[in-house]
């Protein structure tokens, strides 16, 4: 069968599928509503969800992306019980986790350089830029900052006059 650009799965809960072909190289898969994350019975025998982690993001809009994803790491942006802003990155592998803290206010973008990149770029509403180099050693994430540009606090506007 050849391959379209897309195709949809949707489950429907029941189990009544023994199988289903893969026929497009984008696939996305709909969990039926016995699948949500409130849910007691979370999959079935045959697709078992896990859900990565249960944080409520305000609803409004986000001008950057609050989640960064290669294929090694997932990265999310959260606030912490003290409103402070954190960066959670999980190993995709491992299931490892870390916290990247000394974000000031709230993340406004979070981007990896590109799929198989180890650098996660970071930049909140005061202006500052985060630079982190993940590596993975002896079963544990290691972060080194390999930027942190602080936001001055002083801005002197250029004013252009005429003659």
């Amino acid at each position: 069968m050849p391959y379209s650009n897309k195709q949809v799965i949707c489950l429907s809960g029941d189990d009544s599928s023994l199988c289903i072909e893969i026929s497009g190289k984008d696939v996305e898969i709909v969990a039926s509503s016995d699948s949500n994350i409130c849910s007691k019975a979370r999959g079935s025998n045959k697709v078992k969800i896990q859900p990565v982690a249960k944080y409520d993001w305000e609803q409004k809009y986000y001008n950057g992306n609050l989640i960064a994803v290669s294929n090694a790491y997932l990265a999310y942006a959260i606030r912490g019980s003290n409103g402070t802003a954190m960066v959670r990155v999980l190993s995709i592998s491992t299931a490892e986790r870390i916290l990247l803290k000394g974000i000031t206010g709230s993340v406004t973008d979070l981007a990896f350089a590109h799929l198989n990149s180890d650098q996660l770029a970071c930049l909140d509403e005061a202006g500052s830029l985060f630079v982190w180099r993940l590596t993975m050693e002896k079963g544990k994430i290691i972060e080194e900052i390999l930027v942190h540009h602080k936001e001055n606090a002083y801005h002197i506007p250029l004013i252009v006059t005429e003659g």
